[in-house]
């Protein structure tokens, strides 16, 4: 008993600093280049230095919110086309958004639901955006962000 109990603390201790180990400094932060699309290089940076977490998050925002997919999600809601929920004065480039692979999320109004994944039409056939349910996305953000010490 006494042995296994030994075993245990020492296997935690191991993941305990393997986990500190395996943090990633700021410095390794990897910001999507459409974050300039968005904000100032002088917003940026003042996040980057003053708000990093915030940065993370709309950097994460950018990368994961809404994902560009060939495939739907079963049971899914389906909220009809991404250009119902573009922002006043943004024009939808289908073309573009298949050819990048991605959009910027910060152009449209796309809801999330709580529980449920919420997917978007595109216009050009076999296209869809696929937005998580709000608490999945949030813990993603939360674990990801972890990852890092600021």
């Amino acid at each position: 008993m006494k042995k296994t109990v030994l075993f245990c603390l020492l296997i935690s201790l191991v993941m305990t600093g393997f986990s500190q180990v395996s943090k990633l400094s700021k410095s390794e932060f990897v910001m999507n280049d459409r974050m300039h699309e968005v904000f100032s290089q002088s917003q940026l940076d003042d996040m980057y230095n003053n708000d990093f977490d915030v940065l993370f998050r709309l950097n994460y925002k950018m990368n994961n919110f809404a994902r560009l997919s060939t495939k739907g999600v079963e049971g899914a809601n389906e909220m009809g086309f991404i250009d119902q929920y573009a922002k006043k004065g943004v024009s939808v480039n289908e073309g573009k958004i298949v050819r990048e692979g991605a959009l910027n999320p910060f152009d449209f109004d796309f809801p999330q639901d709580e529980i449920k994944y919420n997917v978007f039409k595109l216009h050009t056939n076999g296209y869809y955006v696929i937005v998580s349910p709000k608490a999945r996305f949030e813990a993603d953000v939360e674990a990801n962000l972890q990852q890092f010490v600021y």
